[in-house]
């Protein structure tokens, strides 16, 4: 994570837990994040369109679906020309939401994709184990042949067909039969 982004991010952050709306805050840029893709950041960062044309989409765009102060936010970063920084600092602020309400975020690897029921039971299993809230994003990965790789920082939890392939092969290797 960008110190830029992280900066700004921490900023609306703050103004979030003052006015007691980092729910809310974080709905809002959801929302933005699912509205813009690359052509719409290149468009605000293009030195030719002018900053008013830039502020009248803005308000065109997100005036009736976002908190006066997050659309003040995204008119902040046009101004300053951060706008090219929204996505990281979307991240940003997401992770800093994630740490104050104690989730993990993690990824879920499944040989085919799971109902949300069973993506719920696994988090409940590791959030036990992990001792906070985990919430998962599941990732199809057809190269597991079966069963579940979970990721969560860096910490692996792989209880896939192709890892117990992978061990039992090493155990044959290594004289290990029937141990």
């Amino acid at each position: 994570m960008n110190n830029i982004a992280l900066r700004y991010a921490e900023s609306l952050f703050e103004l979030g837990m003052e006015e007691n709306k980092i729910e809310q805050y974080s709905n809002d840029l959801t929302t933005i994040k699912n509205s813009l893709d690359a052509e719409i950041v290149d468009f605000f960062k293009h030195p030719l369109i002018t900053f008013d044309d830039k502020i009248k989409i803005i308000d065109q765009s997100f005036k009736d679906n976002v908190n006066p102060y997050v659309l003040n936010f995204l008119k902040l970063l046009v101004q300053k020309h951060r706008f090219n920084e929204i996505l990281a600092i979307i991240n940003a602020f997401k992770q800093l939401h994630d740490e104050h309400l104690g989730i993990q975020r993690g990824f879920l690897y499944t040989a085919k994709a799971i109902s949300a029921s069973d993506i719920t039971s696994i988090e409940e299993v590791m959030s036990k184990k992990e001792k906070t809230k985990v919430k998962l994003q599941m990732i199809v990965d057809t190269s597991l042949i079966g069963g579940i790789k979970v990721v969560i920082n860096g910490h692996v939890v792989d209880g896939s067909i192709q890892n117990r392939l992978s061990n039992m092969k090493k155990d044959l290797l290594n004289g290990k039969v029937g141990e």
